[in-house]
């Protein structure tokens, strides 16, 4: 029997050449980031009928008090920008809650860190993930899928993040800029 791994594309900002792509031959589409932009657009790709994710770093999140940037910003200027305290081209607490309604929400970490694949980070992604976990309970949200940051590779990460029971993406998503 022949078991097929189902096909995962990863979206990242949401460009007028992203909107083009046809999704139809993926089995799940995936947000990374928690941008704005994927907030402003979900219904154009809810009409391809796929499992949707959207993964959010609960520390990069727009406070309800700001208003929204809808530019198309790559999404290392908006992470510099948020870590220096702008969160605008981020999605708030309000808009994630209303997604969770009508798909799935998954965890991209806390504060969006690359952690090496070694014993000595271990208590670091551990209390990220705590954190992470503990704000997505504030707003009674469950999670049961996580995004590795940066799309990392890391196996000892991947290990305690399944020990806790959930289903990890990471390197085998396709960027959608390469289809």
């Amino acid at each position: 029997m022949v078991i097929r791994m189902p096909k995962v594309v990863m979206i990242h900002e949401i460009t007028p050449e992203v909107l083009q792509k046809d999704l139809s031959g993926f089995d799940i589409i995936t947000f990374d980031d928690g941008l704005y932009t994927q907030y402003l657009n979900h219904e154009h790709f809810a009409k391809f009928n796929k499992k949707m994710i959207f993964f959010i770093s609960t520390s990069i999140i727009r406070p309800e008090n700001i208003k929204p940037s809808g530019e198309v910003l790559y999404c290392g200027l908006a992470h510099e920008k948020a870590f220096k305290g702008n969160f605008e081209n981020y999605m708030s607490w309000d808009e994630i809650l209303e997604l969770s309604k009508l798909y799935e929400i998954g965890g991209h970490s806390d504060r969006h860190i690359k952690f090496k694949n070694s014993l000595k980070s271990y208590p670091e992604f551990k209390k990220d993930t705590e954190s992470m976990v503990s704000k997505f309970n504030e707003h009674n949200l469950r999670i049961n899928s996580f995004c590795l940051p940066y799309n990392q590779d890391n196996t000892l990460y991947t290990a305690y993040l399944k020990k806790l029971g959930f289903t990890v993406y990471s390197a085998e998503r396709i960027a959608i800029e390469r289809i």
